[in-house]
């Protein structure tokens, strides 16, 4: 009898302090709420998702120059036999279900929704901090995720969904996520990612303007490392991000969803 009250007692003391003990932070472990505490956390977060975008998976390698690019038929066709060249020439043909270019297909996707996710993970947090934060890095860290944001989303739609030439009406083919964090999101229709995206890189460019087109902001310091004496992250602006690039891209995106004068203008 002494032995189950034994155990009924640490039965009891164990549950009682569960949730303490499960509220240990490891040595490793970075709270959100104390990551997105200091001005630091916003700019780590910003540049984790260019780090992550430099991944072989999406623009080091899959996105830039080689399944893109092999896709689109923009080399002269594979010859050779070797490993490397049988995994191009099924990409030429378009077999998705070669267990290879499976695989790339389905980590492009993680790997873009989970530079999404960060971006709006950041954007969240972002949220009531503009008085706290100072103006500047405020406007260039909101303006760069937003565009991200933007930015990610229209290379996954243009390579998991088919253009308006296409005609693919109401159907629908990839979430868009603009909210964190979001454990199951549906997937839109073309036109509505368009929108989004839109919406999404005309918000990045006006909070941009301020900042990028400031007198502060000459054309020669966009590729320097140092402005005005602030730190680096302020620096080389003309390799992110900025109000130019956003502006291009929202005329590459208008093109796309053939409406030529916006792009035009």
């Amino acid at each position: 009898m002494k032995k189950y009250i034994l155990i009924l007692l640490t039965s009891v003391v164990t549950l009682s302090s569960c949730s303490d003990w499960f509220d240990v932070t490891s040595g490793s472990e970075i709270r959100e709420k104390d990551h997105y505490s200091t001005l630091a956390g916003f700019q780590q977060s910003l540049i984790g998702c260019y780090i992550s975008m430099t991944d072989n998976i999406l623009y080091g390698k899959e996105l830039s120059w080689y399944a893109i690019e092999i896709l689109g038929h923009q080399f002269n066709p594979v010859t050779s036999n070797s490993s490397n060249s049988k995994e191009m020439q099924e990409y030429e043909k378009f077999n998705y279900d070669h267990t290879q270019i499976f695989s790339d297909i389905e980590n492009i996707w993680a790997k873009a929704y989970s530079v999404i996710a960060n971006a709006n993970e950041a954007l969240t947090n972002m949220e009531g901090q503009e008085s706290s934060l100072n103006e500047v890095y405020y406007h260039v860290i909101k303006g760069e995720l937003l565009a991200i944001r933007a930015y990610m989303h229209f290379d996954l739609l243009r390579i998991y969904a088919p253009s308006l030439l296409m005609n693919p009406g109401e159907r629908t083919f990839i979430p868009y996520v603009d909210k964190y964090p979001s454990y199951l999101s549906d997937r839109q229709t073309v036109s509505y990612c368009l929108q989004h995206i839109i919406d999404d890189l005309k918000k990045a460019q006006s909070i941009l303007l301020s900042v990028d087109k400031s007198a502060s902001f000459s054309m020669e310091s966009r590729f320097i490392q140092s402005y005005n004496g602030e730190s680096r992250f302020l620096g080389y602006r003309g390799y992110r991000m900025n109000y130019y690039a956003v502006t291009a891209e929202l005329a590459r995106v208008y093109l796309y969803a053939q409406k030529a004068d916006e792009a035009y203008a």
